[in-house]
């Protein structure tokens, strides 16, 4: 039975390439996919691709019933872009979470795995700097005014109560910094970073950080 990815950007889309190479045809399942970017990184051939919204729940019960969904990898988001737009992220970030999470529930999914971010750990860093590497142990707090972050937290919960009080099949991986090929946009200025590094190191050209930047991962 195939996996469902919501969201068809890098992480959905190197998500897709690893369960290929296991021999699956996912289904991608995105607002608005990007066909170009996508083909940079999984043949195209071997996954289906849909359109449709996490804020539909319509959209989400008809692909899981009709792809006879097992699995689901939700992926899709709000990324931390300086113009985003709190209402859209929370919309998004935490109640296309909950729709994914309840479709799940009606549909007896087996699991949902929920891509989360070490994001979680940055309120915290002040207080609480790491002296060697993260477990799931260390704390977690929200940066003031930094809603991306706090999307993040509240779905987290989220997911832990369906999982505690539903018995929904939940795991939620903090992701660190995301790189690789990919030509759609990007999100958090470290993901721009990360790329520009690695252009400068292919091509010999050198590369300025014109500012002070925390990397973890």
């Amino acid at each position: 039975m195939p996996t469902l990815i919501t969201g068809a950007g890098q992480v959905g889309s190197y998500v897709a390439r690893a369960l290929v190479e296991r021999g699956e045809t996912p289904v991608l399942f995105d607002v608005q996919p990007r066909l170009d970017a996508v083909g940079e990184i999984v043949d195209l051939h071997r996954v289906k691709i849909l359109r449709g919204s996490v804020l539909d729940m319509t959209d989400l019960i008809h692909v899981i019933k009709e792809e006879s969904i097992d699995h689901i990898i939700h992926t899709a988001a709000i990324l931390p872009t300086p113009d985003a737009k709190p209402h859209l992220a929370i919309q998004v970030n935490v109640m296309g979470l909950v729709n994914v999470l309840e479709a799940a529930r009606a549909l007896d999914v087996r699991r949902v795995v929920y891509t989360s971010s070490i994001v979680l750990y940055y309120g915290a860093y002040p207080k609480h700097p790491p002296t060697g590497p993260i477990t799931e142990e260390a704390p977690v707090d929200r940066i003031p005014g930094f809603f991306y972050g706090t999307t993040k937290i509240a779905a987290e919960y989220v997911g832990l109560d369906y999982a505690d009080a539903l018995g929904v099949d939940f795991v939620a991986p903090r992701l660190g910094h995301v790189w690789g090929i990919w030509s759609g946009a990007f999100g958090a200025p470290i993901s721009i970073l990360l790329h520009m590094l690695v252009e400068g190191a292919l091509s010999g050209k050198k590369v300025t950080i014109d500012q002070p930047m925390l990397v973890w991962g």
